[in-house]
């Protein structure tokens, strides 16, 4: 914890120096103050900012300094005049237990939904919250709240069953993935049918007995929760389709590639990668775009190959593409696994890890599978391994051409015959069997052609490195 904030209000340092108290004889509320603190460092500034009673001076004032956010202490810039006080009710009223105060959990709430920020002493609105507040607020009745018997299409909202929706039960629903699958769905509620489908796609369950649900069906009152795979899930789709209409279009994808990471200039590349992976791939009815059912098909390709685990596992990714450890493409597919699926290098493959990787274009793909150091660059080391495991295998076949007998070994004779000499066969055969595998032959592949190949791909500045537009160049 920063230790430049002091627990207790009006006496400085003097009771509680260098480190927090958790209690001090002069100011009680310390306790609640150093409580406060665990809610991170931009909620603990908050309340040593505002927490001073009603705006009547530090350590002044009967609130000050009670572990809460009054009305007198909050200023939220832009509500104003008659429509802004009201905006201002729902905000301080509609939150957590209706107190009229806000505690650290309950600006932490706002924070994180994006309802509101803190800047230069204040609160301010986020475009976000007024969106959300102006749509409240042509449902709410004069209590500030959404009645159900008045908005029955809102019935799945009211969590609690208190046949009312608070401004809060209205933005964990909107901000959620319930609200996202609503959207999707005509955004008029849930019905039945459509919480079966998706309780039969694994997107939600039923909610426990001692579970909070997040949505209520009216019609059965039964409640619903999101799987962990189906928050997943919906959460990355929604990211992508940037109009929520449930469809990922080519236009949205390149979009959402340029604005997490990519670059205007790079857009031809996406409009590839879309063409030729992404939409070829998932993309399965024929119609525009990649709709969310086609986008759960894939998902549940990679949890019906887990075994329902969170990760995959690399025997779990042969399985899935068909392959096996025989296959003469195995290191490709090693590194593949490594150093483009496995981003964060822990040795399993998450949901959201596949689905980031499902992402990407072929050459992306190749191009961060032998970019074993994660610089952004290739090397030559790495220029001539994807060069030897590309062009020892299928492409050319040369490998199986030398290998006449078929036992993925190529024998002393059969490499001279095409000008390898003995003491090139010798140093390249690593385990001594007087054969070469086909990861040997691969190596000496990549170490002889890949080497003039380099120089050549090596593009202006020549800089002994391969970017990622020189390898597609190279393609």
């Amino acid at each position: 914890m920063p230790k430049s904030y002091d627990v207790c209000h009006g006496h400085g340092k003097k009771h509680c120096p260098e480190q927090y108290v958790p209690t001090c004889p002069v100011d009680p509320g310390s306790q609640q103050r150093f409580d406060n603190l665990i809610h991170g460092e931009e909620v603990s500034e908050i309340f040593f900012t505002l927490d001073t009673g009603k705006g009547k001076g530090k350590g002044k004032g009967k609130d000050a300094g009670d572990g809460y956010l009054s009305g007198g202490e909050i200023k939220i810039d832009g509500l104003s005049g008659k429509g802004g006080k009201k905006s201002r009710e729902v905000l301080i009223e509609g939150i957590g237990d209706g107190d009229k105060k806000w505690s650290p959990e309950e600006v932490d709430f706002l924070i994180e939904n994006d309802i509101i920020v803190f800047e230069n002493g204040e609160f301010a609105l986020t475009d976000n919250g007024e969106a959300l507040l102006n749509e409240f607020q042509t449902y709410k009745n004069k209590d500030g709240m959404i009645s159900v018997d008045d908005h029955p299409e809102l019935a799945g909202l009211d969590t609690d069953g208190d046949s009312y929706v608070t401004f809060q039960e209205f933005v964990e629903f909107k901000n959620g993935s319930f609200g996202y699958l609503d959207k999707i769905h005509g955004g008029d509620g849930l019905s039945t049918t459509e919480l079966e489908t998706l309780e039969g796609m694994g997107i939600i369950r039923e909610a426990g007995p001692d579970e909070t649900p997040d949505y209520i069906d009216p019609e059965t009152g039964k409640g619903y929760v999101t799987t962990e795979n189906g928050e997943v899930i919906t959460q990355r789709f929604a990211e992508l389709d940037s109009n929520g209409d449930g469809i990922i279009t080519k236009e949205e994808y390149v979009n959402y590639r340029i604005a997490n990471g990519g670059s205007e200039e790079d857009r031809a590349l996406y409009e590839q990668a879309y063409d030729d992976n992404f939409g070829a791939n998932l993309n399965t009815d024929g119609q525009e775009g990649v709709s969310f059912v086609e986008y759960v098909d894939r998902a549940n390709r990679f949890i019906e190959a887990s075994g329902g685990d969170s990760d995959l596992s690399f025997e779990d990714f042969l399985n899935l593409i068909g392959a096996t450890e025989d296959s003469p493409h195995i290191e490709y597919y090693r590194n593949l696994y490594n150093n483009v699926m496995d981003s964060d290098g822990n040795g399993g493959v998450t949901l959201a890890e596949y689905l980031e990787f499902q992402e990407y274009g072929y050459s992306e793909r190749d191009f961060k599978a032998y970019d074993h150091d994660k610089s952004g660059d290739w090397d030559r080391t790495e220029y001539n391994d994807w060069f030897g495991d590309t062009f020892g295998g299928s492409v050319f076949g040369a490998f199986d051409q030398l290998d006449g007998s078929a036992d993925q070994k190529i024998g002393k004779d059969a490499a001279s015959a095409v000008g390898i000499d003995g003491d090139t066969f010798d140093a390249y055969d690593v385990d001594g069997d007087g054969f070469w595998s086909r990861d040997e032959y691969n190596q000496w592949l990549g170490d002889t052609a890949g080497e003039a190949a380099f120089s050549s791909a090596d593009g202006l500045p020549q800089d002994e490195l391969i970017s990622f537009y020189e390898f597609v160049g190279i393609l």
